[in-house]
C-alpha cells in the first residue's frame, strides 16, 4: 500500500512535485526525459524510504482492514487515478484477489487530464497475465462510474447501471488521488472506504484534510495519506441486482452535483496558484 500511495507523486501533470521531492533526497530527475527502468526503481525506493521515515500524516489503514475483514470474500471497488500510479495499483489489486476478495476497478469515462480512462484500464488489466484467471471467473472486472471530472463524480452514475449494481453489492471502496478525495470523502455515501494520496503541497487539499481529520499539515506539506471514510448513509437499494432497472438511483444523489462542481472548480483555481 505504501508504494501505491507514493506513486500518486508520479502525476504527469505535476511532475515538478516529484522532481522536487527526489532532489531533496539527492536524486536528479529530468522531467523532459523518460527515465530508465533502473532509474525509476531507484527513485521509487528512495521516495518510499523517505515517506516511511517521515511517517504518514494520516494513517487509518487498520480501520479499513477491520472493515473488509468483516466481509470475507466481498467485493471492493478500486477507483483509479492517473496513469503513472495505475501500474503499481495492479499489485494492490492482485493482493486483494489473492486474499479472496473480488475487485471492481473503476476508471474515468472520458479523458481528464492524465487520469486513466476505462478503455486504458481495461487494456492494462487484460495485458497482465496475472489477472487472466480472475477475469475469466468474474472476480475481477473493469467499469466506469461515468465520471468526466478530476474525481469520481457519482452524480453521473445514474446512466451506468453496471456501476450501480457493483456499488450496491460492494463491502467497501479504495480511492486513489486527491480528486477522488475531494468528491467522495465526507459525503453521505452508503459504503466505507480508504483514500490513498500524497498531499503534493496543495494548500486547499491540506486545509480540507486538516478540517476533516484534525490533522495539522502546513500548506506546503508533501505527505502520504491513508484516510478512512466511515460516513455510511442509507443503502442505495436492499437488493443490488435490481439497481440496473432503476437508473435514476445513484450513490450520492443529484442534489449534490452543484456542490461537487464547486469543489472541483475551487480545486482547479488553487492548482493554478
Amino acid at each position: 500500500m505504501i508504494y501505491a500511495g507514493i506513486m500518486n507523486l508520479f502525476d504527469f501533470a505535476r511532475l515538478n512535485v516529484l522532481t522536487e521531492f527526489a532532489e531533496s533526497l539527492g536524486i536528479s530527475v529530468d522531467p523532459s526525459q523518460e527515465p530508465s527502468p533502473q532509474k525509476m526503481k531507484s527513485v521509487i525506493q528512495a521516495v518510499a524510504r523517505a515517506v516511511l521515515e517521515q511517517g504518514l500524516a494520516v494513517d487509518e489503514f487498520n480501520l479499513f482492514i477491520e472493515t473488509i475483514r468483516a466481509s470475507p470474500g466481498g467485493n471492493i471497488l478500486y477507483f483509479l487515478d492517473n496513469h503513472g500510479e495505475a501500474t503499481i495499483d495492479q499489485i494492490v489489486i492482485e493482493q486483494l484477489l489473492l486474499a479472496g476478495y473480488s475487485v471492481t476497478v473503476v476508471a474515468r469515462a472520458e479523458v481528464v487530464r492524465d487520469d486513466i480512462t476505462v478503455h486504458g484500464a481495461k487494456q492494462m488489466i487484460q495485458r497482465n497475465p496475472v489477472f487472466e484467471p480472475y477475469l475469466k471467473n468474474g472476480s475481477l472486472t473493469v467499469i466506469t462510474d461515468g465520471s468526466f471530472l478530476q474525481g469520481a463524480d457519482l452524480t453521473q452514475s445514474s446512466r451506468y447501471p453496471a456501476f450501480l449494481k457493483a456499488w450496491g453489492g460492494a463491502c467497501a471502496y479504495i480511492a486513489k488521488g486527491a480528486g477522488n478525495f475531494i468528491t467522495l470523502f465526507n459525503q453521505d455515501l452508503s459504503l466505507p472506504g480508504l483514500h490513498i494520496w500524497m498531499t503534493k503541497k496543495m494548500r486547499y487539499l491540506n486545509s480540507r484534510l486538516n478540517e476533516f481529520k484534525g490533522a495539522s499539515l502546513p500548506a506546503n506539506a508533501n505527505r502520504l495519506i491513508f484516510a478512512y471514510n466511515s460516513r455510511a448513509g442509507r443503502r442505495i437499494q436492499k437488493h443490488p441486482q435490481n439497481l440496473s432497472s432503476r437508473p435514476n438511483i445513484n450513490p450520492i444523489g443529484m442534489s449534490l452535483k452543484k456542490k461537487l462542481m464547486r469543489k472541483l472548480r475551487s480545486r482547479e483555481e488553487h492548482l493554478k496558484e
